[in-house]
């Protein structure tokens, strides 16, 4: 078979749409990216400042429409169906834009009917518009039919254009789904669009609600590295888009386990080879009371041009050990400067390649370093201090029950005796942890101060714990006072008997509950009898 008998399967269109990506919302991702690189690219060649760079997102239920539209350069009519109509030959550079494999603009043709892409460049007094009919694109891909269809043929049959008049001044590209598929309906839903670009669109972070979000600016603005971020707005609001941090937040999955914590802090690392910077991150301080219960704001984020990359789990992977477990944990993001670095077809994950094996190296070392010094080391921090006022908490309580009757046999005496000694273990292995913190930590630190507080109330509650003890074996047994004057002696002594059996085979509530009852009983009928 001679080189130009070479064929492209039709069916390769279906490998690189909706076969490519496992998640929908991904459409989204693919042209707000590319409308970045255009944006850029307007603001380079002075087409645009800054300041007047935009990015519309409609998100129309009604009609079942959706589009992004951007004021980039756009493209020039004469170059507009080659450019969109080639399959994986894109002439943007690896390097310098985040778009560059030339298939996310297809990402839409698995999840409307018709795809249309709109635009012209300065200059031109033309709009191109190129329509897909993906109805028709479904057929001819379907399994056993066209087998005379290869790629180009199937390209040429789904595609329309048409121009339309405008003005040279006018510069644009813009991409419109209709007739969104019904087995995609969230693609509709503009609060879960919202959602999805707050977290993965290159958007600025919301200064009300994340007061922490000025050092992160000020720090890449330091470094000259500024952020980069577009305003990207939803349905025509005039606020756009924003990342959805904010400085207090619930940890724990779990009712028992739900706390609120705030973020104390924010602290920096990076790591810069010869060529410069491969990656500075930011993470927050907090108290790190248990995982991070807020989907906006779970795990250490990974992103590269200010999109990000995988998910909440992608920096999971440079924990060499807990993996997803100490990545909720935390709360903070990389950003990838490294231009060799760079994220796979799918926008998962990275190419596998020597730039990111040995930013892979430097990330697991500082995992490493995270998880032992904020995730472990607070968790004991916290364990302790939870314990000692659980110490607190369960003395208080035996006191209680002494003052109101509960010490009724030698047995119970036994099991609160137990319990004391419990306690005493509990606070001496407390005060061991939060020794440590204090050794780690300079005087004046928040943590050693509150470490060294709650030694001193360990301290006092041990004293307490021997106020207890003797309180328990000096104290008489409330069943002498149960029973009306009127039992006998021997009564009274089978009644002991009875309480102490039900204090050794039952438990502390239904013994309570029952002697209770016998009371109750043996005071009536006594009453009837007498």
């Amino acid at each position: 078979m001679a080189q130009s008998d070479i064929v492209i399967g039709k069916h390769t269109l279906e490998s690189l749409t909706i076969g490519m990506y496992a998640d929908p919302f991904t459409l989204y991702r693919e042209y707000i990216q590319n409308s970045t690189d255009s944006i850029d690219s307007a603001v380079k060649s002075k087409l645009l400042d800054g300041s007047s760079t935009r990015i519309d997102v409609v998100v129309d239920a009604k009609n079942s429409i959706i589009i992004v539209k951007d004021n980039g350069t756009g493209i020039s009519p004469n170059e507009a169906f080659k450019t969109l109509g080639d399959i994986g030959n894109s002439s943007k550079d690896y390097r310098e834009q985040r778009g560059f494999r030339g298939i996310g603009r297809l990402g839409g043709l698995g999840y409307s009917k018709k795809l249309t892409f709109s635009t012209t460049c300065k200059g031109s007094n033309q709009i191109i518009i190129i329509t897909w009919d993906c109805e028709h694109l479904k057929e001819l891909l379907q399994p056993g039919k066209h087998k005379d269809y290869d790629l180009v043929k199937v390209i040429r049959e789904v595609t329309k254009v048409k121009y339309e008049e405008t003005d040279k001044n006018s510069h644009f590209f813009e991409v419109k789904l209709s007739d969104i598929d019904p087995l995609y309906p969230e693609l509709l839903d503009s609060t879960r669009v919202d959602d999805y670009l707050s977290a993965v669109a290159p958007v600025p972070f919301n200064f009300q609600t994340f007061i922490n979000a000025k050092k992160i600016k000020k720090h890449f603005v330091d470094k000259k590295m500024p952020l980069e971020e577009y305003g990207i707005f939803l349905n025509s609001s005039p606020k756009p888009i924003l990342k959805k941090y904010t400085s207090s937040f619930r940890t724990g999955h779990q009712e028992r386990t739900k706390q609120q914590d705030t973020i104390k802090d924010i602290e920096f690392f990076e790591f810069e080879s010869e060529n410069g910077a491969v990656y500075v991150g930011w993470h927050a301080i907090t108290n790190f009371y248990g995982s991070v219960n807020n989907d906006f704001m779970e795990g250490i984020r990974v992103r590269k041009g200010n999109i990000l990359v995988g998910g909440v789990d992608t920096f999971s992977q440079f924990f060499t050990s807990e993996k997803d477990v100490a990545n909720s944990w935390f709360i903070g993001e990389v950003y990838i400067f490294d231009r060799d670095v760079i994220p796979n077809a799918r926008r998962d994950d990275f190419e596998k390649n020597v730039a990111f094996q040995r930013m892979s190296g430097e990330l697991a070392i500082k995992a490493d370093e995270l998880n032992k010094q904020y995730r472990r080391q607070m968790s004991k921090y916290n364990s302790a201090i939870k314990g000692i006022e659980s110490c607190r908490d369960e003395l208080t309580r035996i006191k209680k029950e002494i003052d109101s009757g509960g010490i009724t046999s030698d047995v119970k005496k036994e099991q609160l005796i137990e319990k004391k000694e419990q306690i005493e273990k509990k606070l001496e292995n407390r005060q061991r942890e939060l020794e440590k913190v204090v050794s780690k930590y300079d005087d004046g630190d928040d943590k050693r101060d509150m470490a060294e507080r709650y030694l001193k109330e360990a301290e006092q509650l041990k004293k307490k714990v021997v106020e207890v003890e003797n309180r328990i074996i000096n104290a008489d047994y409330a069943t002498k006072k149960d029973l009306p004057s009127s039992y006998s002696k021997a009564e009274r002594k089978l009644y002991q008997i009875i309480i102490k059996v039900i204090d050794e085979h039952m438990d502390e509530e239904n013994a309570k509950l029952l002697r209770n009852k016998i009371i109750e009983e043996l005071t009536k009928n006594k009453g009837k009898k007498s």
